[in-house]
C-alpha cells in the first residue's frame, strides 16, 4: 500500500505468489490472484495493514477486473474436465463462476456493470458490449482478423481498444 502522495509504503501480502492487484471501488478492499500450488485463487482481504487474505473459492481462476459494484471479478477460469479456459464472472459474495456469454476471450467491466469483451469466431475477433442485465448484445463495428490483444474503459465509459496483425511465414 501506498499513499497518494508516495509516501507509506506498506506490504499488505506475504505468503505465495501474489499478483494483479485490484482495488475495490469503496477502496476498502484488495482482490488478487494468488497463486497457490500452480493454481490460481481470487483473494481478498482488507487494505487495512495486518489484515489477513481469504481465498474467495477453491476454483482455479485469474482476477482481472472488479465490477463498479465490486461484487464481481471478471477474469479466467479453467474447467478440467473439458481441459480448456473461459473467461469468467465471480461473485465475490459466495465465489460462484459463471461463464461470460458468446465466445469471449477477454474484456472489461463498463461504468454501468455491462461488459466489454472480445469475441473469437472462426479466427475473427470482435469488440462487443454485452449489457449488465442480459438483452442483446451490441457489436463495436465488424469482426476482423486483427487481434483485439486490449481493451480499457475510462469512468464516462469512453472505449480505448488495441488492434494488432501478426505475420508469421512457413520455412
Amino acid at each position: 500500500r501506498v499513499a497518494p502522495d508516495g509516501s507509506g509504503f506498506t506490504t499488505l501480502t506475504s505468503a505465495g505468489d501474489a499478483r494483479a492487484p485490484l482495488v475495490s471501488p469503496d477502496g476498502k478492499t484488495l482482490y488478487y490472484t494468488a497463486d497457490l500450488a500452480t493454481s490460481p485463487k481470487a483473494t481478498r482481504m482488507s487494505i487495512t495493514p495486518g489484515s489477513t487474505s481469504e481465498t474467495i473459492s477453491s476454483q482455479w481462476f485469474n482476477a482481472q477486473a472488479v465490477s463498479p459494484d465490486g461484487t464481481q471479478l471478471l477474469g479466467h477460469a479453467w474447467d478440467q474436465s473439458q481441459q480448456r479456459g473461459f473467461l469468467a464472472l465471480m461473485d465475490v459474495r459466495d465465489g460462484s463462476v459463471r461463464a461470460v456469454p458468446g465466445a469471449a476471450i477477454r474484456g472489461t467491466f463498463m461504468p454501468d456493470g455491462s461488459l466489454l469483451v472480445v469475441e473469437r469466431t472462426q479466427g475473427k475477433e470482435q469488440a462487443v458490449i454485452r449489457p449488465h442485465r442480459g438483452g442483446e448484445a451490441r457489436p463495436l463495428g465488424p469482426a476482423t482478423i486483427d487481434t483485439i490483444p486490449a481493451v480499457a474503459v475510462s469512468r464516462e465509459g469512453r472505449i480505448a481498444l488495441v488492434r494488432s496483425q501478426s505475420v508469421t511465414d512457413v520455412v
